[in-house]
């Protein structure tokens, strides 16, 4: 039997008013095949940000071109994609936790990860700062998997 519990909320409703994402986990804390409603998947990575995915987060149908790195992302990677679908920004800037395991287990232990949806979640739009439009966030305690799909500012990188 699958156990459900809430971990974040994406930062803004999407076009079709979905808000809250839930991921599931069983009793032992095996994630595999425990997607719940929205966009919530096990891993967040290059590989899992397909069309599928895009899609969901924007309610419309969207395809992504190939992302491009931005910066060295030291705890993090940041990323760029093209979009291209009716209501969609023409690019993003996609978080997604280090592929390096102990830059990984930094941002974990730090909590950097957390932290960050968080404040794009519950903070960013309660204070008079200028922050980049987030599209989604979400974070997975566990694994320490987190993605935050950002207004793209370029050209700052």
């Amino acid at each position: 039997m699958r156990t459900t519990r809430p971990v974040t909320r994406a930062c803004t409703s999407n076009q079709r008013g979905v808000a809250r994402r839930l991921i599931g986990s069983n009793a032992t804390g095996d994630r595999s095949g425990t997607t719940v409603a929205g966009v919530g998947v096990q891993v967040y990575d290059v590989a899992s940000l397909n069309d599928a995915w895009w899609s969901e987060v924007f309610a419309t149908p969207v395809t992504a071109g190939e992302p491009s790195r931005i910066g060295d992302g030291l705890v993090g990677m940041n990323l760029r994609y093209s979009l291209t679908g009716r209501g969609v920004p023409a690019s993003v800037v996609v978080k997604l936790a280090s592929e390096d395991p102990t830059s990984r287990a930094t941002g974990m232990a730090l909590r950097n990860y957390e932290r960050e949806v968080k404040f794009y979640n519950e903070i960013a739009s309660t204070v008079e700062v200028r922050a980049p439009k987030c599209h989604f966030a979400e974070w997975h305690a566990e694994a320490g998997d987190f993605v935050i799909v950002l207004e793209d500012m370029a050209p700052a990188e």
